[in-house]
Parts: structure tokens; C-alpha cells; sequence
């Protein structure tokens, strides 16, 4: 019989002290092998810091004739990581160990005979935990670190790569591989060998072949089982749906049900066990209860994500302790790669049941290009002999005074657009036609910002006090903030975008009030103008049908296709659209948020009107509930980005969603009665439900602005 040869793989990521320590034992255990073997180090650290670790450990390898290899994997997670062992190893078997595992004496020789003995597919082993400081009570008896047992050679239907042995020819001829959908939660080795055993194959359990788990100290607390145990309920349940043969559906409420059920029946215990001092019963009942959170997270589509580098990753100490991680109004995420998007805001998304407020999308973007942001004005800087406003937005005596005290007052009409030319030509016409209402009161000039590279606007951008310029950085985000740089000689910004049409006296409705009144934003009323008349179920939905408010009345927030801007206090407090949301929308939603959060006041002007054309294509049903959908992850992603702690953020949203799913799709479903109406409406909480778990389980937002 052929000789087989056999690579140990071992992951790693910036864990140099540990990978040092391990890499001696794996070598002495290659070095003792009876079959060929290597040993091959896959470091998961984008910057690599674990090669010069390998190359300090060459020496002792070729004094004991064994191969050490080392590559770099820099795509994140842990399946990459192990799929590139794969690729990596041609021998005929594989054994996989984490760089925070000690081999024991004979481990690899007990894997290896294992395989041989009983011609299995794979073989796994204990892996029995080593605390680095002693653990507590609590810790010890939640089980989180024991390790799992079965008789010496017995069969078992999944295992972890921890403590795994691979026949890679059985593998190969299964097509098998590490699902990368698993690759920031884990879970992906249990994914894997259930589809061996599925597949046909045997493992079998090798009880001589141990490797010791090494827990750190920041592991071996409270916090960090909990949110393991949470994890791990929601990756058991993604598991057995990803590798179900019958309806997904059914098992998915069996399993949110089985998770519900052990909330329900081991948390009141382990509220119990810790009023009686019983530390075993409230550690392993509130273990078994988050596990059971999780198994409802997984019944609904969501993963944990434990690996990770999210600056909103899902924290249970910050459920716990209420800590919060915030980002200071007016900055955004930094220089960044924008992706493509429309120059051309969707109205605020103000709460998760808000009805989508603005149907038709401006310009959108083909393809992604990478650019900067543009830098922010300087907190405070205002032209010369313009008074700014000073904090708590009180207006300056000449802003009360309005522009009779000294002078027309400065405004720039800002309508950004991407191919629209027809849509474009009316909107300019609409604004052009406004401006003699302001004669001898403001000072008007309309800019054009053309988010498309090859300048297709400009034929358009003619005639009268009109500037037209060419945003390169593709986006709604840069277009806005475009506008606000292109603005510095101007008093008043006031956005609308190029689908829209302004009503008579809408710019100078929008000037009055601010004038009236000092305030620091004006938002108006947009009135859809459809192509087509809408079928009856877009009517009963009332889909495209915007909230309304007497003049005057102040709002928490504002969309910024019917805006007004007073710049002064946009540029004292360094106010700039944030990139992070260019390609779902949701950028006008946070800057006024943090207008308002600044001391500034948006008031309504219901006289101040525009009518948004509606294409026969925004009627669709199916792209209607996207909208609702997009609108309501975005509302819980600005709530994110306000500051408030992500963990309770999250759950809240979580929670919400849920209740929405329920309640909506028993509405849409027609179980509630209540005819066409009740239906449309129910199909719409239905969808803004899925929108607010999409935020609240981190699940890439629907780029609602990206390409066409």
C-alpha cells in the first residue's frame, strides 16, 4: 500500500506569543509521525505579523527533517482562512488546530491510527480546557469550556476543527468545502462535517488524541460565555436549516419556538438559582437561555458574528452594563471607498414604521469608485460679516431681523442629478420660475451638481443665475456635501432633487418662515405625481402618501429633497452628510438628527411644496416592500450612528422586527379580515419588520442607490 503523507494545518491570527509556544510541539509531533508530514501555518492577519514567528522556528523544523510552510490568507474570517489549508495541502490527509490548542503526548499518532484502523472519512478528539487564571464559579459551572465525549472509536455525526483529522481524497471527491457564509459567526466546521457524515462519510472519535484548550483570561468570564452561548444557538439552528432536506419554513418556527420555550423555562430558573446563591443551577440555566436567544435569532435568518471587526458588533456586556460607543455629531466614518449612489436623498427615515416617505429615486451610479470624502468645513468658519448662530441655535439679531435689516440674504438652490436630463430641464425651469418672488429679498443663484463623470448635464444647466458643476466621487453623500462646499459665499442652502417640481411660491414660502422665525432648517411637503394611475392595493397601502404638519411646527428630523439650510449654523458646528449611508439612503435622516441634537430647530412649512414624479417602474409591488425595507434597517443603522450602545440598539430592533413580522404577516396573509386595505398595509410592516432584523443581525443593507 502507498505511503500517505499528512499536513497539520494550524490557523492563526495575531496571536504571536501562543503560536511561538505551540509551534516546537507540532514540529516534535510531525517529527515522530509514521507517515510524512508537514506543517503548515495559515496566518489570517491582513498585515502578517505572524511570519517572522515562522521563519524563528525554520531552524529548529530542518534539524528535525520536517517541513514548515507559511502563507498568508488576508480575506477576514475563519473559513477563509481554513479553506485556504485546503488549497494549500496536496497530501492525503489533514489535521487542523487552533493556535490557542496544545497538542498532548501522542495526540497526532492517535488520529493517525484512529484513520487507519477504522477506515473513516475523519477523526476528531477531547479537547479538555487549561485556564490561565483561575476561573469563577459561575464560569466552571456554565459547562461552556468542557470538553465533549464519546466511546474510544465511536461514531459522531459532527465535529470542530479544533481537534480534526481529514482523509482530503474523500473530501475531494464530495466537493466539500468551508462555507464562507459561516466565516464572521463560526459554526462552519459544524456545517462541514455534518455534510460529510451526510455525504456518507464516518467520523470516528479518537479518545487517546487530545489537544488542551488554553482560555484566557478575558475569556473566562461571564460576558464572553454568554455571548458565545449565544452564537452558538444561532449557528446550531443555521446549521441544521442549511443541511435540512424537508420544508425550511417549518423548521424554522420549530426551532424559533424550541428557543422561545427555553427563554421561557430556563431564565426565571436562573434567576431563581442566583437569589438562592445556587451558582451551578444560574450559570448553566442562563447559559441554556441565551443559547435558546440565539436559536430564535438563527430561526429567523440572523447570525452572531464572533469573528468579526465590526465597530457595531452585537456585545452582551453592553446589554449588560448599558455602555455606549459614540460618534460625535457632524463626522462621518473618514476617507473611505463611497459606493455607488444616487446624488438624490430619499425622505427621512424617522422610525422603523415611518411610511417610505419619498418613492422615486434620483440618479443612480453604475459601478464603484473609490474616492475621498470631502473635507469638512472647520467648526465656527463663516464668511466674513456673517454673523454665525451661537449655541443652542438662538438666532443672531440680524437672522431674526430677516434680510430687510441689511440686504437680500444670500440662497443657493442645489439640485444634484445623474442622467436626467428631461426630469432635470423641469426642475429648473420650476426653480427659475420662483426666483422673481424673492427680487430685492434674496440673492438667488441654482447650482447643478452632476454626479456623472462624463458631464451630461450641462446642456441643461443653462440660462439664467445658474452654476453647474461635476462631482467625481460617486454618491449621494458627496454630491450633498458638494453642494454645502460649493455654498461658502451663500447665506442659505436649499436643496431639491431633479425628479421633483416645485409648487408656486415654494422657495419663497421656505425663506419666509425662516426669516420669520430664525430657525435653522425648513422642510416642506412632497405630493407624488404619478406617471400612471397606481393599482388599488398601492392606494389602500398609502405607500407614497407623506405626514403633513400645520407651519410651524418644529421636527425632530427632515428629508433633504424639500430642504432649507441655514449655513451658518451647518459650518459653526461642523455639520457634513455622512458617506457611511451613500448607497442606502438615510444621509439626510442623520445630519438633520444631529442638527436638532446640536440645538438647531427644523420647522414644517406646509405651503412650501414640491411634486415628486413617480415612474410607472416605482409602482411595482415587489419594489415598493424593498423600499419599506431599506427605510426601516436604515432608521435602526442612523439610531447605530447617533451613539446609542449598539447592544440595546440591536435587541430593541430585534424585538421590534419580530413583533412586525408577526403582526404583519398575519395582516398580509388575510388572517386579521379588514380587506385590501389591512392586507397592503400588513405587507408593509411585514417588510419594514424584516428591514429593522436586517440592522439589527448586521446583514448587508439593500443598496437601494447602488447600480441600476
Amino acid at each position: 500500500m502507498e505511503t500517505q503523507h499528512a499536513t497539520i494545518a494550524m490557523l492563526t491570527y495575531q496571536r504571536n506569543t501562543l503560536l511561538a509556544a505551540v509551534l516546537p510541539a507540532l514540529l516534535d509531533q510531525a517529527g515522530r509521525s509514521p507517515v510524512p508530514t508537514r506543517v503548515l501555518v495559515v496566518d489570517n492577519d491582513p498585515s502578517g505579523q505572524a511570519a517572522p514567528v515562522v521563519r524563528a522556528a525554520q531552524e529548529r523544523a530542518r534539524e528535525q527533517g520536517v517541513v514548515l510552510r507559511y502563507v498568508h490568507e488576508p480575506v477576514p474570517g475563519i473559513v477563509a482562512g481554513r479553506n485556504r489549508a485546503l488549497e494549500e495541502s496536496g497530501d492525503d490527509l489533514l489535521v487542523f488546530i487552533d493556535d490557542d490548542e496544545e497538542p498532548g503526548p501522542g495526540w497526532l499518532e492517535a488520529l493517525l491510527d484512529a484513520h487507519e484502523r477504522l477506515g473513516c472519512e475523519a477523526v476528531t478528539g477531547p479537547t479538555p480546557p487549561r485556564f490561565t487564571r483561575p476561573a469563577s464559579a459561575w464560569v466552571r459551572h456554565s459547562g461552556a469550556f468542557d470538553s465533549w465525549q464519546a466511546p474510544d472509536g465511536g461514531v459522531v455525526t459532527s465535529a470542530d476543527t479544533g481537534n480534526l483529522l481529514l482523509d482530503l481524497g474523500a473530501v475531494r471527491r464530495m466537493g466539500l468545502r468551508f462555507d464562507p457564509r459561516y466565516g464572521l459567526s463560526g459554526g462552519e466546521d459544524s456545517l462541514f462535517t455534518r455534510q460529510l457524515s451526510q455525504a456518507g462519510g464516518t467520523i470516528r472519535f479518537a479518545a487517546d488524541a487530545v489537544v488542551t484548550k488554553i482560555v484566557p483570561e478575558g475569556r473566562a468570564r461571564r460576558p464572553w460565555v454568554l455571548r458565545r452561548s449565544l452564537r452558538a444557538g444561532s449557528s446550531w439552528v443555521s446549521v441544521r436549516l442549511d443541511t435540512a432536506s424537508g420544508s425550511r419554513a417549518r423548521l424554522r418556527a420549530l426551532y424559533a419556538l424550541k428557543g422561545v420555550g427555553r427563554v421561557g423555562r430556563d431564565w426565571p430558573r436562573a434567576l431563581v438559582g442566583r437569589a438562592r446563591g445556587d451558582v451551578a443551577a444560574w450559570a448553566r440555566h442562563e447559559v441554556s437561555a441565551w443559547g435558546g436567544v440565539g436559536m430564535v435569532v438563527g430561526a429567523l435568518g440572523g447570525r452572531v458574528h464572533e469573528y468579526g471587526r465590526s465597530p457595531h458588533a452585537f456585545r452582551v456586556r453592553d446589554l449588560m452594563s448599558g455602555k455606549a460607543r459614540r460618534r460625535p455629531a457632524g463626522t462621518g466614518s473618514g476617507p473611505r471607498t463611497q459606493s455607488p449612489a444616487r446624488p438624490a436623498s430619499s425622505a427621512p427615515h424617522a422610525g422603523p414604521d415611518t411610511p417610505a416617505p419619498h418613492a422615486a429615486a434620483g440618479p443612480t451610479r453604475p459601478g464603484t469608485r473609490p474616492g475621498p470624502a470631502a473635507s469638512p468645513a472647520p467648526p465656527g468658519s463663516f464668511r466674513p460679516g456673517h454673523a454665525p448662530l451661537p449655541p443652542g441655535g438662538t438666532p443672531s439679531p440680524r437672522a431674526a431681523a430677516g434680510p430687510s435689516a441689511h440686504g437680500p440674504v444670500r440662497v443657493l438652490v442645489a439640485v444634484p442629478t445623474y442622467r436626467r436630463p428631461t426630469d432635470l430641464a423641469r426642475a429648473l425651469r420650476g426653480v427659475l420660475g420662483q426666483i422673481p418672488d424673492l427680487r430685492g429679498v434674496a440673492d438667488v443663484e441654482v447650482l447643478v451638481v452632476d454626479n456623472d463623470p462624463a458631464a451630461s448635464a450641462r446642456a441643461q444647466a443653462t440660462g439664467g443665475p445658474v452654476r453647474y458643476v461635476v462631482e467625481q466621487v460617486p454618491g449621494v453623500a458627496a454630491v450633498r456635501n458638494r453642494a454645502l462646499d460649493e455654498a461658502r459665499a451663500h447665506d442659505l442652502l436649499v436643496f431639491i432633487d431633479d425628479d421633483e417640481e416645485p409648487e408656486p411660491g415654494w422657495l419663497a414660502a421656505l425663506v419666509g418662515l425662516r426669516a420669520r422665525t430664525g430657525c435653522q432648517a425648513v422642510a416642506g411637503l412632497v405630493v407624488p405625481d404619478y406617471e400612471v394611475e397606481p393599482d388599488e392595493w398601492v392606494r389602500q397601502g398609502g405607500f407614497f402618501v407623506r405626514r403633513t404638519w400645520p407651519t410651524g411646527t418644529r421636527r425632530p428630523v427632515a428629508a433633504s429633497n424639500c430642504l432649507l439650510l441655514d449655513l451658518g449654523f451647518v459650518r459653526e458646528h461642523g455639520l457634513r452628510f455622512d458617506a457611511d449611508f451613500g448607497a442606502t439612503g438615510g444621509e439626510d435622516t442623520l445630519f438633520t438628527r444631529q442638527l436638532t441634537a446640536a440645538g438647531g430647530t427644523i420647522l414644517w412649512c406646509d405651503e412650501a411644496r414640491v411634486r415628486d414624479h413617480v415612474p410607472a417602474s416605482r409602482l411595482d409591488h415587489a419594489w415598493i416592500l424593498r423600499r419599506q425595507r431599506s427605510h426601516a434597517a436604515t432608521a435602526v443603522r442612523v439610531e447605530l450612528a447617533l451613539g446609542g450602545s449598539p447592544a440595546r440598539v440591536r435587541v430593541r430592533a430585534a424585538l421590534g422586527g419580530g413583533a412586525r413580522i408577526l403582526a404583519g404577516g398575519a395582516a398580509a396573509a388575510g388572517g386579521l379580515g379588514g380587506g385590501l386595505r389591512r392586507r397592503a398595509r400588513g405587507a408593509r410592516l411585514l417588510a419594514r419588520g424584516r428591514g429593522m432584523l436586517d440592522a439589527a443581525l448586521d446583514r448587508p443593507g439593500h443598496r437601494e442607490y447602488g447600480q441600476r
